[in-house]
């Protein structure tokens, strides 16, 4: 499954501790139906352009697509597993 994010919002904020003013970049991880499966925010440093953030939120979207990839491919190689482990534990001390 591949996912994309949508921006729902961006506006101009400051932080409490220091007073850094920053981009506060509020979106949506889609998924292929165009369902909403996570709300997420980023920061950006005010004095970035826009051809920056998109390309920062290019590549967020792009690593959470391969850790999604990941892990599922993580599953797959745990059920290999445990069905492996079931026929070692079946096969220990065979005669014929």
């Amino acid at each position: 499954m591949k996912y994309t994010l949508k921006v729902i919002a961006i506006r101009k904020d400051q932080a409490v501790h220091d007073g850094s003013r920053f981009f506060d970049v509020h979106f949506n991880i889609l998924d292929e139906d165009g369902k909403v499966v996570e709300d997420r925010r980023l920061g950006y440093d005010i004095s970035v352009g826009s051809k920056n953030i998109k390309s920062e939120l290019e590549k967020f979207i792009n690593a959470y697509n391969k850790e999604k990839q990941l892990a599922e491919d993580n599953k797959e190689v745990e059920a290999e597993n445990k069905k492996a482990d079931k026929v070692m534990a079946n096969m220990e001390g065979f005669e014929a």
